[in-house]
Order: structure tokens, then C-alpha cells, then sequence
């Protein structure tokens, strides 16, 4: 829903489309859930990491982003929980249909979806060693 050139694309508010909504996946956390310790320490200083979005403290839902560059000033106020292994050329092209310069709204010029997605490395040590394979 959200996409400013040099800064950050967000996305993952399915419920309203617009960058209001978001829906926390815990039954009875309406509010968003809150900061993971571990999350609020990973580093956001490079292109391509990943982090939950968030509108202030503990109030983590569906939506998060994706950093164009070093965002070291998010650290500690977002919950980092990736980075970007492969897919570069996607992330730039992303970034090409940030918002015109002076829309307020970072609504992108062209629709972009997330199709597909995954998780790597679950039993490796780091921010979130925490998530464990079902059956470990």
C-alpha cells in the first residue's frame, strides 16, 4: 500500500487495502501483538530487510517492510525479522514504482502483490530461534 523511494515498501494490510487496516493472527490481540526483544534488536541498516510495521509500541499486526537502504534509525522500533536472500531486480523494480515526489500517501504508481512467500533457516540461530519446525 505503500511504497517511498530511498525508504521503505510496505504492505500487508489485507483487510483494508490501504495502509489502515491489519489483522493480527492471535485470537484476541486486536490491538497488534507485542515486540519481540530479540526482533527490536536486529539491525535495519541495509537494503532488503525485513521488519513487522507497526503504528507504535506492541502494536505489531499483518503489515510489514521491506527497507531500500539503510534505516539504522528503525532499529528498536520495529521488530526486524528478515532480509531479503535472493531477488534484488524485484526489490528495485519495486522501488521504481515508489509515489511521485509529494504524495503524502506513498501509494505506488502500479499495483504490486505479494504472490508467494516462505521461510528459510527456522533452526538457525538468531532473532527468531524462538520458531521451531513442528516435531523439534
Amino acid at each position: 500500500h505503500r511504497v517511498i523511494k530511498g525508504f521503505v515498501a510496505q504492505g500487508g494490510d489485507f483487510v483494508k487495502n490501504n495502509g489502515s487496516g491489519g489483522e493480527c493472527v492471535f485470537p484476541g490481540k486486536k490491538t497488534g501483538f507485542k515486540d519481540d526483544p530479540a526482533g527490536l534488536k536486529v539491525k535495519l541498516d541495509a537494503r532488503g530487510m525485513l521488519a513487522m510495521g507497526n503504528s507504535g509500541k506492541n502494536t505489531n499486526t499483518s503489515q510489514f517492510f521491506f527497507t531500500f537502504g539503510d534505516m539504522s534509525r528503525l532499529t528498536g522500533k520495529h521488530v526486524g525479522f528478515g532480509k531479503m536472500v535472493s531477488g534484488e531486480e524485484v526489490l528495485a523494480i519495486m522501488e521504481q514504482c515508489a509515489a511521485p515526489e509529494g504524495d503524502d500517501s506513498g501509494k505506488p504508481a502500479y499495483p504490486i502483490t505479494v504472490a508467494d512467500c516462505g521461510v528459510c533457516g527456522l533452526n538457525e540461530p538468531g532473532p527468531m530461534e524462538w520458531v521451531k519446525r513442528p516435531g523439534n
